[in-house]
């Protein structure tokens, strides 16, 4: 068996996703967007992951929902997430498990323009991959970084509703924050045990 990561392989690979937005804040005119609501995902997960086995992928790119699990600073909810994770194993799907895609729980006041939100994220990612380090070893620690400025803070449509360059930048270095803040794979398997040392982050 070779030693290269999958991911540099010299060959393309089949994977699919299940899409996984979540905006769980609210306001006048706009409701809250959680995408595995809009597909059924959380009544359907087993029958989806199913099917991706059917399917011959190679991997799937799955979300993990921050405002769900960690419905209050510090607490987590694992009962949702222990079943998917276990079905993932015993059907032999790897996963990209996509841990901050656009939106931030509703406790965290300000969302990304808190002072605290580096530190937050970077405990919430480092909680899922002590969790699950045995069943999945690819993250993606910020999904699609400009994008989530852009519509966090330079077009106002998505918490904290910044607008304008200025909006825009102060998203941003706040998204480097909190992805810098985060615990590389490596060096987050390499100080605890139970999380596999081929733990990577991928930037996609």
């Amino acid at each position: 068996m070779s030693d290269t990561p999958w991911y540099r392989e010299d060959r393309l690979h089949y994977g699919v996703g299940i899409e996984d937005t979540f905006i769980p804040h609210e306001k006048l005119g706009h409701r809250k967007l959680d995408e595995y609501e809009l597909t059924q995902h959380y009544g359907r997960w087993r029958e989806d992951l199913e099917r991706v086995a059917e399917s011959g992928a190679e991997f799937l790119r799955w979300g993990v929902p921050w405002y769900l699990v960690e419905p209050r600073p510090g607490e987590f909810d694992w009962s949702w997430t222990d079943q998917v994770a276990a079905k993932m194993d015993e059907l032999g799907i790897r996963c990209l498990v996509d841990l901050m895609h656009y939106g931030t729980p509703l406790w965290l006041d300000n969302s990304f323009l808190n002072a605290g939100y580096p530190e937050r994220v970077a405990a919430y990612s480092r909680s899922v991959a002590q969790r699950y380090g045995h069943v999945w070893t690819d993250y993606t620690p910020l999904n699609e970084p400009l994008v989530n400025a852009e519509w966090c803070g330079q077009n106002g449509a998505w918490p904290p509703y910044l607008t304008g360059q200025d909006g825009f930048v102060k998203v941003l270095l706040q998204l480097a924050r909190g992805n810098g803040a985060q615990p590389a794979g490596d060096r987050c398997s390499a100080s605890r045990s139970h999380v596999r040392p081929r733990g990577r982050r991928l930037p996609l």
